[in-house]
C-alpha cells in the first residue's frame, strides 16, 4: 500500500502543478507585444553607429542604451505579466505546500499538494524569468533561503512530528 501512496503523492504533484502553472497561462494571457515596441527597439536609436554601419560604443552610449533598456524594460507588459505571474504562482504554491502540511493523515494526498506547491514555486522562477532576472542577487538568495528555511521547519514540525 506504501507504493499506492507514493505513485498518488507523485502522480498529484506533477499534474498539481502543471494544471496551476496551464491555470494561469489560460486565465491570465501573456501580452502579444509588437516587436516594434519591445525595449530593445525602443532604445536601438541610442545605438552608436560609425559610417561603416558598425557600432561603436563608449562608455556614456553604453550607459545611456543601458538605462533605457533598464526603464524601457519595467514599463514593457510582458515585464508586468512576469511579475504578476510570480507572486501569483508563488502564492498558489505555498497555499498547496501549507495544504499539503495541514494533510499529515492523508498521506498521499498532503505529499502530493506539498511536491505539487514546491514544483510551482519552481515553476514559478523559469515561467517569471523577466522578473525574477531584475531582483538583486541577495534579494533572491534571502528569497530562497527563507522558502528552504519554511520547508525545513515546518518539515520538522509537522511531517517529522518534532518541537
Amino acid at each position: 500500500m506504501k507504493l499506492a501512496r507514493t505513485f498518488l503523492a507523485i502522480g498529484i504533484a506533477i499534474i498539481f502543478a502543471i494544471f496551476i502553472s496551464y491555470g494561469l497561462d489560460v486565465i491570465y494571457d501573456q501580452p502579444d507585444v509588437p516587436y516594434d515596441q519591445t525595449p530593445h527597439r525602443l532604445c536601438s536609436d541610442l545605438v552608436p553607429k560609425s559610417e561603416s554601419g558598425r557600432t561603436t560604443w563608449t562608455t556614456e552610449s553604453r550607459e545611456a542604451y543601458d538605462n533605457c533598456l533598464d526603464e524601457k524594460s519595467k514599463e514593457n507588459e510582458l515585464y508586468l505579466h512576469a511579475r504578476n505571474s510570480f507572486y501569483i504562482l508563488n502564492l498558489i504554491g505555498l497555499a498547496a505546500i501549507i495544504g499539503g502540511m495541514s494533510l499529515k493523515k492523508l498521506e498521499g494526498i498532503g505529499s502530493g499538494l506539498l511536491g505539487g506547491g514546491i514544483l510551482v514555486v519552481l515553476w514559478s522562477l523559469g515561467y517569471s524569468w523577466r522578473y525574477w532576472s531584475e531582483f538583486n542577487e541577495y534579494v533572491k538568495l534571502a528569497l530562497l533561503g527563507l522558502v528552504l528555511a519554511v520547508l525545513i521547519y515546518f518539515g520538522y514540525k509537522k511531517i517529522e512530528k518534532r518541537l
